[in-house]
């Protein structure tokens, strides 16, 4: 074959190969779109639900009564009530989930706060979307990104930087979505945010303990740097070990069937 054939011939099995492989990842991912057969969560009783409903009751009057003294004093130093509802329906109706004890209530609305304020300063130049590059006249634009762009940006480091750092708690997010785009918004907000944190947890933990069934927090702590890729190999890494150490003991020592054996071979002389 001629280096022109060759070639073609090459780059024919490409892309039938790369054809084969994007045909494969279809069918298996299509395949998913049936679901897994697992069961739903059960329902909580009528007991649990009237408990939930007097728990975030009393959270969230509490929580709106802060903000509101907060308003009184100061009225740049508040939040709003509307981002607790998330977590205190976490904590109150999923109380064991991971993603509802302290330790990721604290540090999500942290990063989350951090994250949407870092965006925050990127000017956008006078664009609200990114449809408005063309009705803006070229003498008249200035540099930046457009407001759409800074909180998909910001909402997408919040909730990839929480997976990384192992402090998931998805009512967060929205927090790098609303700071990004409010200027009203500032860095020192993150303490009245915070304040409100240590009332639903405080108030949280003394209701949910009252219950003979219910324990809250699960964890105040629980670190854990290793991801699942790393925690699956110390598993696989386990699992050998402890296939090794058995067969070394299967070696150097009888079997209990053999031990048997002797015994009753002896037994019968």
């Amino acid at each position: 074959l001629s280096p022109c054939e060759a070639f073609a011939q090459n780059a024919t099995d490409a892309i039938r190969c790369f054809a084969s492989y994007v045909s494969t990842k279809l069918k298996k991912s299509t395949r998913k779109y049936r679901g897994a057969g697992v069961l739903a969560p059960p329902r909580h009783s009528l007991f649990e639900s009237i408990t939930i409903f007097a728990g975030v009751f009393l959270v969230m009057l509490a929580l709106v009564g802060f903000n509101q003294c907060l308003g009184v004093l100061e009225p740049e130093f508040t939040y709003e009530g509307a981002w607790y509802a998330s977590s205190v329906c976490i904590i109150f109706a999923l109380t064991a989930a991971p993603v509802g004890q302290p330790r990721q209530v604290f540090l999500a609305h942290t990063w989350c706060i951090l994250v949407g304020f870092i965006f925050q300063q990127i000017p956008t130049g006078g664009f609200e979307s990114m449809f408005d590059i063309n009705k803006i006249p070229k003498v008249e634009r200035v540099s930046g990104l457009p407001l759409t762009w800074k909180q998909a940006f910001s909402t997408a480091f919040g909730i990839s930087g929480q997976a990384y750092l192992g402090i998931i708690h998805p009512p967060a997010s929205s927090l790098a979505f609303i700071f990004a785009s409010e200027p009203t918004w500032k860095f020192k907000n993150l303490l009245p945010i915070l304040g409100g944190d240590v009332i639903m947890v405080i108030m949280s933990m003394i209701i949910l303990n009252l219950g003979e069934d219910t324990q809250y927090p699960m964890y105040w702590i629980g670190l854990s740097w290793k991801s699942r890729s790393a925690q699956r190999s110390d598993e696989r890494t386990s699992c050998v070990k402890f296939r090794k150490l058995w067969l070394n003991g299967k070696k150097q020592h009888p079997s209990t069937s053999s031990l048997n054996g002797a015994v009753g071979m002896q037994n019968s002389t």
